[in-house]
């Protein structure tokens, strides 16, 4: 018997998460946004809890265990994109289930990672401009 599950459960183990519960907070509710937040649920990875316009609001989600991660965007994400070249994304991730939290994250940063990339490919294309576009940094702090 342990021989067989040698064989076969290595097999039939899969790392990969999927249903991470997300509540999204967007004040900004530009194109950008939505198309970032389309971009997100796409994958297939996350599922959405909460679209509120408070963080508030989504941490009681939070603390009662429904939401996995929170999104937020702040107010005039689009216009710094676009004007400054720059712009940032606030994460929380609920380490409960510290596996989920990490590799829901990570998922998250890849996705924003890519969707950067996309706006610096459309912006140079648009504006036939070779342009150095600053990066959405993706910025990891545990707190304990």
């Amino acid at each position: 018997m342990p021989v067989i599950q040698l064989l076969i459960l290595p097999m039939a183990a899969d790392y990969e998460i999927k249903n991470i519960n997300i509540s999204v907070v967007d004040h900004d509710h530009s194109t950008y946004s939505q198309k970032l937040i389309d971009k997100i649920f796409a994958s297939g990875y996350f599922q959405l809890n909460d679209y509120s316009n408070s963080f508030d609001e989504s941490f009681q989600e939070f603390q009662h265990d429904n939401s996995d991660i929170i999104i937020e965007i702040p107010q005039n994400f689009e216009k710094d994109l676009l004007v400054e070249s720059k712009s940032s994304l606030f994460l929380a991730a609920n380490s409960i289930n510290g596996v989920k939290a990490s590799v829901g994250s990570a998922y998250l940063s890849s996705i924003i990672r890519n969707f950067n990339s996309e706006i610096q490919v459309d912006y140079i294309q648009t504006n036939n401009k070779l342009v150095s576009m600053q990066q959405i940094e993706v910025v990891n702090i545990n707190w304990f």
